[in-house]
């Protein structure tokens, strides 16, 4: 936007010269006579018009020149209202990704849920956390490393024989084939 607003005021301040340059004089009014070599004469109306526009505050000025600044404030307006509209733009693109990533993070969640389900299906269950229910075989882990496969009514005289403590179990899962007799 700086460049641009650097180009408006550049156009403008060239545009302003070249009007002046245009309402000056390489002559003498009163002769003809060049004055100087590469020298211009403001004529006098110029001179007390532009001096007393120059001097005065904006609100004392007349509507017609009131115009001739606003139509260059207007100018100004043009690019800021662009640069408005791409700043929208850029912050809806940044909204429909926001968006975009709610969900996709929300798919996430839901596949990590249902992947932490799963692998609470087969992770080793110490027994102080609960015991099984309704699991008629387990694998067991004992303190000393040992695993082996156990039916849940037996772990008492298990223990008892081995001599070591059941510290972990974890279900038997089979696969669905298995299950469905197939």
């Amino acid at each position: 936007m700086r460049e641009k607003l650097a180009k408006l005021a550049h156009k403008q301040w060239s545009g302003w010269m070249k009007y002046i340059f245009s309402k000056c004089s390489e002559t003498c009014p009163e002769d003809g006579k060049l004055f100087h070599e590469n020298c211009l004469i403001i004529p006098p109306w110029a001179v007390e018009r532009w001096g007393r526009q120059a001097n005065i505050p904006y609100k004392n000025l007349s509507e017609k020149e009131k115009d001739s600044d606003r139509a260059e404030a207007d100018k100004f307006l043009v690019i800021f209202q662009e640069t408005i509209e791409q700043l929208q733009d850029r912050i809806n693109e940044l909204n429909e990704t926001y968006i975009h990533n709610v969900k996709i993070a929300g798919q996430f969640k839901q596949q990590i849920k249902q992947l932490q389900a799963e692998l609470d299906k087969h992770r080793w269950i110490p027994v102080s956390e609960r015991l099984p229910e309704n699991i008629p075989i387990t694998l067991v882990l004992f303190d000393s490393g040992n695993i082996i496969q156990a039916i849940c009514a037996d772990w008492v005289n298990i223990e008892g024989k081995l001599n070591e403590h059941i510290t972990h179990w974890k279900p038997i899962i089979l696969p669905e084939k298995t299950l469905k007799g197939e």
